[in-house]
């Protein structure tokens, strides 16, 4: 559900004379609420980041009000962990781009939204009349007037309304969609399903142990493949409903490492707490996975996924959870189950 965007400074006080004449403040909260959904705001480095903020402080153009509510968004994104450095090529310095041939290097480098200025759109631009640019079909460019028309956020709002992937899907198109933009920034990976462990431990007896990787070694091959160096990942179900499954997270961790044989690549440690639906009647019923601030409910929960295409005819469906109040939400569900009577956890880090 998350684009990265890079954004030119000057293009946030273009938003105070934008010749689409719209009011500013509304204008302005318009450009916030689309970053907020669905963007990550991108730089070629730490010190690219700290020049971005030092302008929005400095700029002229900006009245006081707008100025701080532009600050507080920004601290925001910051402690969600969504301004990152290393997005853009190193070198790479939008704010000089001048021709569209400055864009050759960003060839590769995954779906990315350019906002510039109005001025400098014009001038990469020449002959287009609109406010955005399909450049290739993982980049494109606009002005901040024009965010909200870029294709490829408008098909991440439309995939959030949808919420559902039909039968048959390949889940190779699930990750892709919804969880691998979200794992190539986060460090913190949560996931909590009552039943996650149940048809892993079904194949570590032997049984359909021939068939392709279930969900949670498939989802664990994933996220050593996209995730960040220094990625912590904690899986957080239950026993007691499938007799095969430990009743302890030691036990558990030892299972999953047996299974699981491939490089943890980003990962660098994996933590497995297990409690007792069928005792503590009160834990959460709806599953999610939650990568930091970001995450997905799944009604029917995450072994939808344990076949190479989603075997139920009803597929999979969930909700995608941004706002501080949901994500929030899904976090104390995980301490309800860390806190509850029959807990046994666990954690190692990997090789």
């Amino acid at each position: 559900m998350i684009v990265d965007i890079a954004i030119v400074p000057s293009a946030l006080t273009d938003l105070a004379f934008s010749r689409l004449k719209r009011s500013s403040v509304a204008a302005q909260r318009t450009v916030r609420e689309t970053l907020l959904a669905h963007g990550s705001l991108v730089f070629a480095s730490d010190a690219e980041i700290g020049e971005f903020i030092a302008a929005i402080k400095k700029s002229p153009l900006l009245l006081s009000p707008e100025r701080d509510r532009w600050l507080n968004f920004l601290t925001l994104l910051n402690q969600q962990k969504r301004l990152l450095p290393n997005f853009l090529p190193s070198g790479f310095k939008l704010c000089d781009l001048n021709s569209e041939s400055d864009l050759a290097g960003l060839n590769g480098t995954g779906e990315k939204v350019l906002v510039l200025s109005e001025d400098q759109f014009d001038r990469v631009f020449p002959n287009n009349p609109d406010a955005v640019e399909e450049i290739r079909a993982e980049i494109s460019a606009t002005t901040s007037g024009g965010l909200g028309e870029v294709s490829v956020i408008d098909s991440k709002r439309a995939l959030a309304v949808a919420g559902a992937h039909a039968q048959g899907t390949d889940r190779e198109h699930v990750w892709n969609e919804l969880f691998a933009p979200l794992a190539r920034r986060s460090k913190g990976v949560s996931v909590l399903d009552r039943y996650m462990f149940s048809e892993l431990a079904r194949r570590d007896s032997g049984i359909h142990s021939r068939y392709p990787p279930e969900h949670l070694i498939w989802l664990l091959n994933h996220l050593a493949a996209t995730s960040p160096v220094g990625t912590r990942v904690r899986l957080v179900g239950g026993f007691g409903d499938e007799r095969r499954v430990p009743e302890e997270a030691t036990q558990l961790l030892d299972l999953i490492l047996r299974q699981w044989n491939a490089s943890p690549g980003g990962i660098i440690e994996l933590e497995v707490t297990l409690a007792n639906w069928r005792v503590n009647t009160d834990l959460p019923h709806n599953r999610h996975i939650r990568f930091g601030s970001l995450g997905y409910t799944l009604a029917e929960g995450l072994d939808r996924l344990r076949s190479p295409r989603l075997w139920d005819e009803d597929g999979l469906n969930w909700t995608y959870k941004w706002d501080f109040e949901s994500t929030q939400m899904l976090a104390n569900r995980e301490t309800r189950v860390e806190q509850s009577s029959t807990v046994s956890s666990m954690r190692r880090t990997l090789p």
